[in-house]
């Protein structure tokens, strides 16, 4: 029998006692086993007169093996229903706290599976973001490993994206700098692609010169003697980079007499700094005999992107060569001559030596430059060459070597031939591909106030058999709704389409507004036939007294990809003029069809100061552009620059020179 049953039993015995009271005096009494000594009890209660062990008279524990489970008592966010009313950490009396699933138990779990309690069990994490729930090597603040397709910091889709600026690699040229990617602004001249265009540091042309900062600058002898560009000559010396065909000749006032070499053409290497003389950097100096009274001379070169100018095909570099003389035979011994300079071109040569061709009976021979052709559908190269008859007739004759060199008589040569009414003022003109057909093609204009018809006439090459002046491949006139007074400066711009926009100069008037004349460079696209200024594509305005003229727009000068357009600004009178200085170069980006202020396009500017006792500052063409004179894959820019002294005053340094401004990707 137990012990419990005993008491029992004694409690209902009227002859027994406990605790001194007799068996009628003992009260029936509930107890309830209290096994974790809490002060509450559980289970079925037990009646006795007195407390067995381990019970007492409250019951109501929910957890009688845990002394911290009773009723009233404090509740815990514990996972256990510590003061026993039922509810197990119930969030209404607690803190709430969002548990998100975490199946890698990487201690961070995803949005999309959640409860709200005041304890995460165990599968469950207190942070969520975790964008692979079961990889425990990814998640937020875990290291990344860059570029291997998985995102380990769950930063979204930034395993390609290691600066953070939110371009991927690929398309960020610099993924460890925030700084540098496509949306960046370019900084001039800090050596970075910072806007990843493929251009480190180009800021482009935006920005003004003065002809006081060129980065070479080459003077003639003495202040009445020219030092000019004459055009370009491939890689003489073999250092790979172009030479410089530079023209220096003395003023008829020096006291010469005929006969006598006073007109020099030297072979220039141009990737030089500072001021020099002429010929200090001469690789070849050609002389040629003229007659002082005379102040005439050109030369002639193959374009700077034929590397050969090899005319002969004897391996070495050729020049052309022309000299002028207004002057008519029988007056002078040395008519106009065009000279062949058969190379090599090295040390010192007499043209008298040379080559030559001459008519002794027309003061107007090769009155201005010859072209010279890119190789023709046969490989050889054609010259044309203008001549000139008493302002009667032009006749340009497509010659070749054999007739520099005597072996074909010019007026053998197939020509084409200007006559009558067309040619009342000369013909200027340039070579270019205009119908993008790789064959070399010939702009010519009408230009002369004194001209009674003004157009620019198209003649595509090749030039192998004669063409009358009608038998033009497109033409741009002047009608009655258009008057142009003036065409000239003829230039061919290649599109990216592969042919041709091209400009000339010219001064108009509106018939319908008769207002004054307009002056400024006119662009047609090319096509086959005939055209009317009046629906010209393009139209780039001066204003009262300035005229910006197009002469070149072959180069590209901060290596952007797109050729410059290069506007010589020519003013009639700068008597007036305030500013400290005036642009006679205006470089511009091809602008859309339209008619355009030059000073709208003009994206940089080559100044010259009014504050000197100059009168007139005029950058004489040619204006090369379209060549890489110091190697480093940017095109550089030459100009002569005449300088004419307010009265005539001299000045140390000569009154013309030559230019080099420095082509980069930071700009000039």
């Amino acid at each position: 029998m137990s012990h419990l049953t005993l008491l029992l039993l004694a409690c209902t015995d009227s002859s027994s006692s406990v605790g001194g009271e007799t068996g009628a005096d003992c009260p029936a009494t509930a107890w309830y086993a209290d096994a974790d000594g809490d002060g509450f009890g559980a289970g079925e209660a037990a009646t006795a007169c007195v407390a067995p062990p381990y019970h007492v008279t409250i019951d109501g524990d929910c957890d009688d093996q845990d002394p911290g489970v009773f009723p009233g008592a404090e509740e815990l966010c514990n996972g256990d229903d510590d003061d026993c009313d039922g509810h197990v950490d119930p969030p209404d009396l607690l803190p709430p706290i969002t548990c998100y699933r975490d199946a890698d138990v990487d201690g961070w779990g995803i949005d999309d599976m959640t409860f709200t309690a005041c304890a995460c069990p165990d599968g469950y994490a207190l942070q969520p973001g975790d964008c692979d729930d079961d990889d425990p090597e990814a998640f937020p603040g875990a290291e990344e490993l860059w570029y291997d397709g998985v995102d380990q910091d769950c930063l979204g889709g930034d395993d390609f994206d290691a600066d953070g600026d939110a371009w991927p690699r690929g398309d960020d040229c610099d993924d460890g700098d925030p700084s540098i990617h496509p949306d960046a602004e370019e900084v001039c001249g800090n050596g970075i692609d910072d806007d990843c265009d493929g251009l480190p540091g180009a800021c482009g042309i935006d920005r003004t010169w003065d002809v006081v900062d060129p980065r070479l600058e080459i003077l003639s002898m003495n202040p009445d003697a020219r030092a000019l560009p004459l055009g370009t000559v491939a890689d003489v010396d073999g250092d790979g980079q172009p030479e410089l065909a530079l023209g220096w000749y003395t003023r008829n006032d020096q006291g010469c007499g005929p006969g006598e070499t006073f007109v020099d053409v030297y072979v220039t290497s141009m990737a030089a700094t500072g001021t020099e003389s002429a010929g200090a950097r001469s690789l070849a100096r050609l002389a040629a005999p003229v007659d002082c009274r005379t102040g005439s001379f050109d030369v002639s070169a193959l374009p700077g992107a034929d590397a050969n100018h090899d005319l002969d095909g004897d391996g070495h570099v050729d020049m052309v060569v022309s000299v002028n003389n207004w002057i008519a035979p029988p007056r002078t011994t040395v008519p106009s001559r065009l000279y062949f300079a058969s190379g090599p071109l090295e040390g010192d040569v007499d043209l008298g030596d040379s080559a030559y061709l001459e008519d002794q009976d027309n003061a107007f021979f090769v009155a201005s430059r010859p072209w010279i052709t890119s190789p023709d559908d046969d490989g050889e190269h054609t010259i044309l060459i203008p001549n000139y008859h008493e302002s009667s007739s032009t006749i340009i004759h497509f010659a070749t070597v054999e007739t520099l060199t005597g072996e074909q008589r010019l007026e053998d040569a197939p020509a084409l031939t200007w006559t009558s009414d067309w040619v009342s003022g000369l013909a200027d003109g340039s070579v270019a591909d205009v119908d993008g057909d790789g064959l070399s093609d010939l702009l010519l204009v009408n230009y002369g106030h004194s001209a009674t018809i003004r157009f620019a006439a198209v003649y595509l090459g090749p030039f192998h058999a004669d063409r009358a002046m009608e038998d033009t491949d497109g033409e741009l006139w002047s009608t009655d709704d258009t008057s142009a007074e003036l065409y000239t400066n003829a230039v061919a711009c290649p599109t990216s389409a592969g042919d041709s926009r091209l400009f000339v100069f010219t001064l108009w008037e509106d018939s319908e507004t008769s207002e004054a004349a307009t002056a400024g460079s006119v662009a047609w696209d090319w096509v086959d036939g005939f055209q009317d200024l009046g629906d010209s594509a393009l139209r780039i305005l001066g204003e009262e007294g300035v005229y910006p003229i197009v002469d070149t727009c072959m180069g590209d000068m901060d290596a952007d990809g797109e050729p410059e357009l290069v506007m010589g600004i020519e003013y009639v009178d700068t008597s007036g003029v305030e500013d400290a200085s005036i642009p006679i170069v205006a470089l511009a980006s091809m602008p859309e069809p339209g008619a355009w202020s030059w000073q709208d396009l003009a994206r940089g500017e080559i100044h010259a100061p009014t504050d000197r006792a100059w009168g007139k500052y005029d950058p004489t063409p040619p204006l090369v552009t379209d060549l890489d004179f110091t190697g480093d894959g940017v095109d550089d820019f030459v100009m002569g620059l005449y300088i004419q002294p307010a009265g005539h005053e001299p000045e140390e340094t000569g009154s013309h020179r030559t230019l080099m401004f420095t082509g980069s990707r930071s700009g000039l």
